[in-house]
């Protein structure tokens, strides 16, 4: 009774157990290789003393599920036969290890002790995806020892270096798995879902997910065929956390890095001393027994302080242009920008010949971030294991902005409280339940620290504005317009999973309930913006657009949501070759509602001339989300050293809390966002007779399509030799009504000419001239991706072990960008009438990447250790620079595309980070028209690195250990540029701007060294 009662006070807990769990199956035969049917087979964990029990089915097979990843003792026994054990059997998470036995003739008191060497090659239907071991994600040198920057080794995954890291982006490793975007992915710590409100990896202020002393594995599924995984469109990372056994563990290390040891940046003055950086990470972990086989824990803390002094190159304005004098022209300054021209300094790099030059400044930032996590493992009984963990992480990181005027503050602060119970009710069936509670907070606020610009706003009693002027760095730019934001997401979890084997099938089944709170802060040109599309106009205080906040409008929103899945998945062998995995997965959603009400919806954007208040959101496209999945094994020549494994599914991609980020927010008559074309500067709602006013929205499509993609694969493994294993094949995928955020769905009309092409005429109509400016989120958008990947893993002699992957590959989409802003080229749609016009290579598109890492043991107790990363450029395109077309966009040019004047063949990359690519390659389109260059058709640099650590014991006494390390970040100081930061080619004059083209700073650091002291015990 007792033992019931403690199963049904767990049944608000539990998920995804093949996740974060391996198994163990095989076959126990006689000395004529027939089947031993109720054969006894005992599964021991060494550390904790746990043990299991299975007996064998009439084909002489056992199954043994749901078991931590650890070193186990493997045990089978029957009378008239000796007992046979095998270990230390290495079990890693999402693993099914075959481990076989051959009884020989005799007394079942008599024991044969074998090395627990398993075939390296899976030969189950659902063994898809890979580990990153603990011994690899301790002695591996990893940047800031983020727990995902080793996702790049994994075959199928690729960490963008064009992406940037915003709350509105993710603040994480941005990582695209087989052609999905970034925020497609799930991430998942003990099976508990840890994404932050973007659906990007989580991470803190600092851009770190810590806590990588307390991480037994990390499991990258790239490839999720099985039905138990959901919430996710692209990848599954699963962090499978340490836990405390009999022996006590602990360690106590810091990690040091200093400018004095590093080497100079591409873009620091070298007339000057390496910018100051100083970087202390440390912390410590303690795990061992409270009761001895019984109740276990783990306590692990870590600390980040780091104050980083970073080179700056901006556009400012040249002396003579301050005057008025441009070249070609002369201006008159008028009085009202002068006090805003004070803000801009003087260039102190090189003239760009268009009246602005460059300016060069060192940038200092702090960061202070700290990490706590405890563990409990209860082995209640050998039936009954209870676990349960707590994750704490706060941080905070404050920058300056280009030109110094802001101090851009950002802090966060992550919980994550998981509890679970794993019930054994038979050697055939375990019942797992799980609960766990979610939070990640993130803020960012803007404060004006320089004197001059306290004194001059664009609103009364507000702080200044941003401004953007064409030819100029913003200033400002979008880090001040959208201040302040905060995010707040509550994930309460629960789940339950069923497995079962009978009749040669591995049943799982499982459901689970997500209630998900997202409290929301998105206030948008609080202090209002200005535009100016040339620097000609910004001296005559011509502004084109004025857009602020309309005072009293309220961003906060409260927003709700439940989330169901539930699954049912079989693993049988229909032949002893062949391995069959098929199930199917429903997973749906409520229409988010918001707790005050504040909701209103624009239900048809090319007639209705307002908007409608109250719900729902939109129309629930979810309801029919049957996810069917399918794989198979097949081992041709038996003996498990070569399978050749397919796979094939469908995954929903849920809309959740990433689509209420914009356009959940920015809706009349809550928020009111008001548009002043050709306003008075500086007072933008002074003076407004004769100026044209918009009210600007940000909805969603009421109508939406359920977003889906279909994952494709076909792949070979090969186990070559004791300790190596070849894998090589073809993935796919096509991502089907994908979301994505239009800048502008009401343009004007165009007159479609009878070449096809499109002409927007001065004075053509809007699509709806009811409205303004109106923001949308749709689902409108596909993708297709295909590539060739190919792996290889290993050990040689027991002091050599090796990864390497490479993949040929190409992503295509019609958009790459799920929220806004999330990568550095202008893509923003220019095209709202034909998707297909915008058609190109993915944002994230990477044709060439290969990685590879490895250890070495040296003579005198040296370890060497290292990672090798080689990808190509990422892609972009140019823009015109302002709304040639005459969309009449907000007056921006949301992308617009210029014409490509040169013929193929001639020069168009120049490969010089002054100026990456010839401007003179681009022609200003006729007035109304589009551009006639694709999209995406440049490439930025390639990357390189390398980055190596070497490890030596200084003290070794029994199990307590003294280790130094040494790591070098970009061994060889290759400068790893990043794309152009100035990809706006003409201000409305016609001017081209002078700066075009230009590469303002690196992808990743110089050469860094970083010293390391650890106790180990």
């Amino acid at each position: 009774m007792v033992f019931r009662l403690c199963c049904l006070a767990s049944l608000l807990c539990m998920g995804l157990l093949a996740q974060i769990t391996g198994s163990l199956t095989g076959l126990v035969r006689d000395p004529t290789g027939l089947p031993i049917q109720d054969a006894e087979v005992r599964i021991d964990a060494i550390l904790t003393g746990a043990g299991r029990q299975a007996s064998t089915d009439e084909r002489g097979r056992y199954l043994v599920p749901g078991l931590p990843p650890g070193a186990y003792r493997v045990t089978a026994a029957r009378e008239g036969f000796r007992s046979e054990v095998i270990e230390p059997v290495e079990l890693a998470s999402g693993r099914a290890l075959d481990i076989s036995f051959d009884l020989s003739l005799g007394s079942r008191t008599e024991t044969v002790t074998l090395n627990g060497l398993a075939s390296l090659v899976d030969t189950t239907a659902s063994a898809w995806g890979g580990a990153i071991a603990r011994d690899q994600l301790q002695s591996l040198p990893v940047i800031g020892r983020d727990l995902f920057e080793l996702a790049s080794q994994q075959p199928g995954s690729n960490v963008i270096t064009s992406s940037v890291r915003t709350m509105n982006a993710g603040l994480g490793a941005r990582v695209s798995v087989n052609g999905m975007r970034s925020n497609q992915n799930g991430f998942l710590m003990d099976g508990i879902r840890i994404n932050e409100a973007t659906g990007a990896a989580p991470a803190s202020a600092a851009g770190l997910l810590l806590g990588l002393d307390g991480i037994a594995e990390l499991r990258v599924v790239t490839n999720p065929f099985s039905a138990e995984y959901g919430r996710a469109a692209g990848g599954v990372f699963t962090a499978v956390t340490r836990s405390g056994s009999n022996q006590w563990h602990g360690s106590l290390y810091e990690f040091f890095r200093n400018s004095a040891l590093d080497a100079r940046n591409f873009f620091d003055n070298p007339a000057r001393d390496t910018p100051p950086f100083r970087r202390n990470q440390f912390g410590g972990l303690l795990s061992g027994p409270v009761l001895r086989n019984r109740l276990f824990f783990t306590t692990n803390y870590e600390a980040l302080r780091e104050s980083l002094v970073q080179t700056s190159r901006s556009v400012t304005l040249n002396a003579a242009a301050r005057e008025g004098d441009l070249p070609g022209r002369r201006v008159t300054v008028a009085p009202s920008v002068k006090p805003f021209l004070a803000l801009y300094p003087l260039p102190n790099g090189r003239d760009f010949g268009d009246g602005t030059g460059e300016y060069i400044v060192p940038l200092g930032s702090r960061t202070n971030e700290n990490y706590f996590a405890q563990k409990l493992d209860w082995y209640v009984s050998q039936r009954l294991r209870l676990s349960g963990r707590y994750t704490w992480d706060t941080g905070r990181r404050n920058t300056p902005d280009p030109f110094q005027v802001w101090d851009l503050a950002s802090q966060s602060q992550y919980q994550f409280l998981h509890s679970s119970a794993q019930f054994t009710a038979s050697p055939r069936t375990i019942h797992e339940l799980r609960m766990g509670f979610s939070r990640v907070l993130n803020y960012e606020l803007a404060t004006v620290t320089r004197p001059e610009a306290q004194s001059v706003s664009f609103l009364p009693g507000m702080p200044l504005g941003a401004m953007e002027v064409t030819g100029l760095t913003e200033m400002g730019g979008t880090a001040q317009r959208l201040q302040p934001r905060r995010y707040v997401v509550n994930d309460y979890q629960f789940n339950y999973s069923w497995l079962h084997f009978a009749g040669g099938h591995h049943w799982t089944a499982g459901a689970g309930f997500d209630r998900v709170q997202f409290n929301q802060v998105s206030d948008n040109v609080r202090s209002g913006f200005f535009r100016f599309t040339s620097v000609a106009n910004f001296l005559q205080a011509s502004a084109r657009l004025f857009d602020a906040m309309a005072p009293g409008s309220d961003s906060a929103r409260g927003w709700r949501q439940n989330l169901f899945f539930a699954f049912l998945q079989d693993e049988f062998r229909p032949l002893p070759s062949l391995s069959v995995s098929a199930g199917v997965r429903y997973e749906t959603y409520s229409t988010p509602t918001e707790v005050n009400g504040k909701m209103a919806t624009l239900r048809d954007p090319l007639k209705d001339s307002g908007v409608t208040l109250g719900g729902p959101l939109f129309e629930n496209p979810s309801r029919g989300n049957f996810a069917p999945r399918i794989s198979l094994a097949w081992d041709p020549w038996g003996g498990g050293a070569t399978v050749i494994r397919a796979g094939a599914g469908i995954f929903f991609d849920l809309l959740t809390t990433r689509e209420l980020i914009v356009a959940g927010t920015r809706m009349p008559p809550f928020f009111r966002r008001l548009q002043v074309t050709n306003p008075t500067f500086p007072s933008g709602f002074s003076n407004l007779a004769g100026a044209a006013v918009t009210e600007s929205i940000d909805t969603f499509d009421f109508r939406p399509t359920q977003p889906y993609t279909a994952q494709f694969q076909l792949f070979v493994e090969r186990q070559l030799g004791r300790s190596t294993v070849l894998r090589a094949g073809y993935a796919g995928s096509r991502g089907i009504h994908l979301p994505g955020q239009m800048s502008n769905f009401n343009i004007a009309v165009p007159q479609i000419q009878s070449d096809g092409r499109a002409y927007f005429a001065a004075d053509a109509p809007l699509r709806n001239p009811k409205l303004g400016q109106v923001g949308i989120r749709v689902t409108n958008f596909d993708s297709v991706y295909h590539g060739l990947q190919i792996g290889l893993s290993g050990a040689w002699r027991e002091r050599l072990r090796g990864q390497l992957k490479y993949a040929y590959s190409k992503s295509i989409d019609n958009s790459s960008r799920a929220i806004f802003n999330e990568f550095l080229t202008p893509d923003r749609m220019p095209t709202p009438l034909d998707y297909g016009q915008n058609r190109g290579v993915s944002d994230f598109d990477l044709p060439q990447v290969f990685a590879a890492n490895g250890s070495a043991m040296l003579p005198y107790g040296f370890e060497l250790h290292g990672i090798l990363q080689l990808q190509a450029g990422a892609p972009f395109y140019p823009s015109v620079g302002f709304d040639r077309a005459r969309l009449r966009a907000g007056t921006a040019d949301l992308g617009q595309r210029p014409d490509y004047l040169l013929t193929p063949g001639a020069d168009l990359i120049t490969g010089n980070p002054a100026q990456w690519f010839n401007p003179l390659a681009f022609g200003l389109p006729a007035a109304g028209y589009y551009g006639n260059l694709g999209r995406n058709t440049l490439r930025g640099p390639g990357l390189a690195m390398l980055n190596v650590a070497l490890h030596k014991v200084l003290w070794r006494r029994e199990s307590l250990q003294i280790r130094l390390r040494g790591e070098v970040f970009n061994v060889v100081n290759h400068p790893n540029f990043q794309i152009p930061a100035d990809l706006l080619l003409f201000d409305s004059t016609g001017k081209r701007v002078g700066s075009a083209g230009r590469i303002a700073e690196t992808a990743t650091g110089s050469r860094q060294v970083q010293l390391a002291l650890r106790l180990d015990f």
